[in-house]
This record gives C-alpha cells, structure tokens and sequence, in this order.
C-alpha cells in the first residue's frame, strides 16, 4: 500500500521520519516529497499527482502553517483537500503545540471533517511513529473485517427458540463477534461460567437469589434464568438477551422500557468482552405496545403505541473496541430507539 505523508519539512524532519518508520514497519511503501526527484513540472503539481495515486493519506500537522503557493492556501492544506477530493482514507496526527493562526484554523477544519479519517495526537516522534503504526493495524484490521451484513446474518443464523419465561415485555438483544474470529475452546469457557454469572451480577444484569441453569450445545455453553439468557460460541460470538421492562415496577411494568435501565443492561454488556476489535449488534424488539421513556404515575391514562415497527437493530464495526467508545455510542442507540418507536 502507498502511503503518502503530508506535512511542513522546515523543522519537521524528525517527525517525517518517524512517520516514514512507522509506515516501513508495517510494510507499506512511504510516498515522500523528499524522495520525488526532478519532474517536468512544479514541485507542488508532483505533490498532488502522488496524493490522487497513493492509497492512503497521513497528515501531520506542527505549529507553521507551511509555505503558500496559491492564493492563502499552503502546500500542505492543498495535499489534504487534493486527498479529500479523491476520496482516500486520511489519518490526521497533530501535534500538541501552539500554532499560528492559519494553521489552527486548518486544524479546526480537518477536526470537523468526519468521513474517512482518524484523529491522534502526538509530542515525541516516539508517539507519532506508535500512533501511526497503531492506526495502521486497526485499518488492516478493518480491510479484513467481515462486513456489516456478513456479522448480522451470522447473529440471525444463530437466533433459536428462547427458553426465557417472560411473554409480556420487550427483548433487548446484545451481541458483540470478534474480528478476526478466534476458536475458543468452549469447555473451558463452560468450566468458567459462574464467573461470568458473578460479572452480570456486579453489572446489575442479574442477582445471585436467582441463580442460574448451565446452558449446553455443540457449538455454544451459556447460562440462563428467569430474566436473561447468555449464549457463548465456539467463534467468539456472545449474545445476550433480556427483558428490559421487567426491571420496572408498578402497573405499567412491562409498557416502559426505560432509558436508565437500557444504559445500564447495555453498557453492562462491555464487562462480558475481552476482545480488542469487534463488531456489535444492539436489538430492541416485540416493541409494539411499549414505549421508551419513564412511566406515568400509577392511575394515569395513557394512550399506548399499537402500530408501528416491532423491532429494531444497530451494529457497529469497533477498531479497537475501547469502554468510553462503545458507552458512547450505546447512548447514541437510545437516542435512534426512541425516535423509531416514537416517530412511527
């Protein structure tokens, strides 16, 4: 893969260099300005030639704002818009100094470009090579991920009847496959399974009083009790799957699937995983005649949702799977939920 670094040269050798071992490291060919040679036309027009045929940009951006060469736009500012234009992957590294004015000003707008690109930051060439050798591989493992629809289908092949004893409220479904899939040895994890159950409890997912039954296949080990059912499989794949209503109380028990109780089940979920990159599903479903929201005082009338979509998911390609990302987005779930099973 071409991988071309764009930044000043002026004072930034140090840092190119680092780049450029950090893109050798991982076995890719460094495209720099340093190495074009004589070309029959302006050295700037080489630069943006190189940029529309490398495969992936990196940026660096310092204190200067580069040298201008047209209008008020520097070399540098131009390779960026050339790559932007060209559709290529961008990975922006800043570093942590002041800058002058034009150069925050392209910060900020490279901060609010928001497709196609990861963002770090840097103070040491060691950072900047660790941060991109780090970027790198989580783009390799994205080339090599199995696809959205690939990971969905593989959670809906594996969707059986439900031995759970609820028939009123809504199911919230959880699943999270690791990429690349591991073989787990699936005795061992069954051998380990009452320390999962502990981590569900200390998660608030369930209590010790209600206990749970072991549960066995051929491909997976589990556990489930009267509210949840945990399913582990041979590739890495866990599901879990519970009634978010249930945890309510009082008359309108099983009608509310309320927002600090999802955060809660499904935040508790990350606790379960021990993996560095993966997919995850989120399903909220049997929603008819649910709402999402905190329920009225007992005696109110409410008119009830019965009509609309039943159910719903969201997946999410995680690279690298980190707590605070994950949290984030599971808010960012709650807020699609609410406005399907609200707007419809």
């Amino acid at each position: 893969m071409k991988i071309f670094v764009s930044s000043v040269m002026q004072d930034f050798e140090h840092y190119r260099e680092a780049a450029k071992a950090a893109v050798e490291l991982m076995n890719h060919t460094p495209v720099m300005a340093e190495g074009f040679g004589a070309r029959p036309y302006s050295s700037q027009k080489a630069c943006i030639a190189e940029v529309e045929q490398c495969d992936l940009f990196v940026l660096l951006l310092g204190a200067r704002y580069g040298y201008i060469f047209e209008g008020d736009t520097s070399v540098t500012r131009a390779e960026y818009e050339a790559a932007k234009r060209c559709g290529k992957p961008i990975f922006a590294f800043i570093e942590s100094v002041e800058m002058e004015s034009k150069q925050l000003e392209f910060r900020q707008s490279v901060e609010e470009f928001q497709t196609g690109y990861f963002r770090d930051q840097f103070s040491t060439p060691e950072q900047l090579k660790d941060a991109i050798v780090k970027a790198l591989n989580s783009h390799n493992q994205s080339s090599n991920a199995e696809t959205g629809a690939e990971f969905e289908a593989r959670v809906a092949a594996t969707q059986k009847p439900s031995s759970l004893g609820w028939n009123q409220g809504a199911t919230l479904r959880l699943a999270a496959l690791p990429q690349p899939r591991p073989e787990l040895d699936i005795a061992l994890v069954e051998k380990n399974i009452d320390s999962v159950f502990q981590k569900m409890v200390v998660q608030g997912m369930s209590s010790f009083r209600n206990g749970y039954e072991p549960l066995a296949d051929r491909d997976f080990t589990g556990l489930s009790t009267n509210q949840i059912e945990l399913r582990i499989f041979d590739d890495g794949l866990i599901t879990l799957e519970l009634d978010p209503t249930r945890l309510s109380e009082g008359e309108w028990s099983y009608a509310f699937v309320q927002p600090d109780v999802y955060l809660k089940l499904s935040e508790g979920f990350f606790s379960l995983l021990d993996y560095n990159s993966a997919w995850i599903n989120v399903a909220l479903m049997n929603m008819v005649g649910k709402m999402i929201g905190d329920p009225p005082p007992s005696g109110s009338s409410l008119q009830m949702r019965m009509h609309g979509p039943d159910s719903d998911s969201q997946s999410k390609l995680f690279l690298p799977l980190s707590e605070t990302a994950y949290k984030q987005w599971i808010k960012l779930t709650l807020g699609r939920f609410t406005r399907t099973f609200t707007h419809h």
